[in-house]
């Protein structure tokens, strides 16, 4: 029970939620229990029919018109990067118990202490605010999309119009025909939240990432203060003193090869966590890249019509979740980088110079073990960077302007 509570403890609110849904236990044992898998199944299929019946609208009805196109490209893409990021963090809950325990370990083992505790509360307080304003968001953006359809309807109510659904769906009947369309409009509304669960995996993995860095500040304000352990009292006798030096110098060793350990069980919590969310993250990173062009331009040319307005407005309320999304990622791993950078900096201040052969060649040894930079990098091709958010736009802004010169030639 002990050991449940430390591994809760390594994660917050997101993974609690994912529990409730029977997509994560604290306990490998537990996740294969029947009612767990029932949930999780039952999460899945729900969120494979919608993903399911988007894209039969593209394949069976597909829109003529290029801006209803790519709004239905645009909710085809966010729902596959819903359905397959569920797929991936089951497949890889293995390595994320792994990594948990990994991480509860260090806390308990390796760096104990006040000052330990505040940082990691801090880096979590972060992650707490930042996911509860996320959420607020997408809560926002989903309300607008179960909203808007019928608002639609009321401002056209003049002249015939179409009727809308929140999101494009295909089926072999008559959607729009009364009572079908109220059940498929009360159906889609009830499972809107379900795309919500795709942040609930981002937070587990940014939840994750924050604990590394959280780590890594530690270890450089442990590195940096090993001196700290060096006593020498010049008053008194030479026996004494040079007694007192050999025991400060055991004391640097031991509290030096502590510091090791630790940086390399963040090593090996880096490659678990690289492992656990490299394929996810991708797809969110791909899937990001083509859901900002498609609903820029969607947009656009809506603002262009006469009564598209409504439909604009629809389209652009799905863009801050999205790249709060991707933008949460290149931040916090950017976060990482510049903690491990400081590595090399903290080693060189822990007043080095004034300690025995020993200390020295073993900081040499967890110098040469820092010096690259520690960072996470995703379908071999983006690193959690600043750089990889400006590279996710740039992307998104070629793909709306060569859709935009292809709207303009017609």
């Amino acid at each position: 029970m002990r050991q449940t509570r430390s591994v809760e403890s390594v994660l917050g609110s997101s993974a609690a939620l994912l529990r409730l849904l029977g997509l994560w236990s604290p306990r490998i044992e537990d996740f294969s229990r029947t009612h767990r898998v029932l949930r999780g199944g039952l999460m899945l299929a729900l969120s494979f029919g919608l993903m399911v019946t988007t894209l039969l609208k593209l394949v069976m009805d597909c829109p003529r018109e290029l801006e209803e196109l790519s709004a239905c490209i645009f909710s085809a893409t966010m729902l596959c990067e819903v359905f397959f990021k569920m797929v991936f963090f089951v497949l890889k809950v293995p390595t994320l118990h792994k990594l948990v325990q990994l991480l509860s370990e260090i806390r308990t083992e390796d760096s104990i202490g006040e000052r330990n505790d505040e940082i990691r509360r801090r880096y979590q307080i972060v992650v707490d605010k930042m996911f509860l304003f996320l959420m607020a968001t997408a809560v926002v953006t989903e309300t607008m999309w179960a909203a808007i359809p019928l608002m639609h309807q009321l401002l056209n109510m003049d002249g015939e119009v179409t009727r809308l659904l929140p999101l494009p769906l295909w089926l072999p009947l008559d959607v729009y025909a009364s009572p079908t369309y109220e059940v498929i409009y009360g159906a889609q509304v009830l499972l809107m939240p379900l795309t919500t669960t795709s942040l609930f995996f981002d937070f587990v993995f940014i939840d994750l990432m924050m604990r590394i860095a959280a780590e890594l500040e530690i270890l450089n304000y442990n590195i940096s203060s090993v001196h700290e352990n060096r006593k020498t009292v010049s008053t008194m006798s030479k026996d004494i003193h040079k007694l007192c030096q050999t025991v400060s110098d055991n004391k640097t060793n031991v509290q030096l090869v502590k510091n090791v350990r630790h940086h390399q069980a963040i090593l090996r919590a880096v490659v678990l966590l690289e492992e656990a969310m490299n394929t996810g993250v991708f797809i969110l990173f791909l899937a990001t890249t083509i859901a900002v062009s498609s609903n820029i331009f969607t947009a656009t040319a809506l603002l262009q019509a006469h009564d598209g307005r409504i439909k604009a407005l629809k389209m652009l309320s799905a863009m801050p979740p999205v790249l709060f999304e991707v933008g949460l990622y290149c931040v916090f791993g950017q976060i990482v980088i510049n903690q491990s950078e400081k590595l090399m900096h903290s080693a060189y201040s822990c007043e080095w110079v004034d300690c025995d052969t020993r200390f020295r060649r073993s900081l040499h040894m967890f110098c040469v073990g820092a010096i690259r930079p520690l960072e996470f990098t995703v379908g071999r091709m983006y690193k959690l960077s600043r750089e990889t958010l400006l590279q996710v736009l740039h992307g998104s802004y070629v793909m709306f302007n060569m859709l935009y010169t292809i709207q303009n030639r017609k």
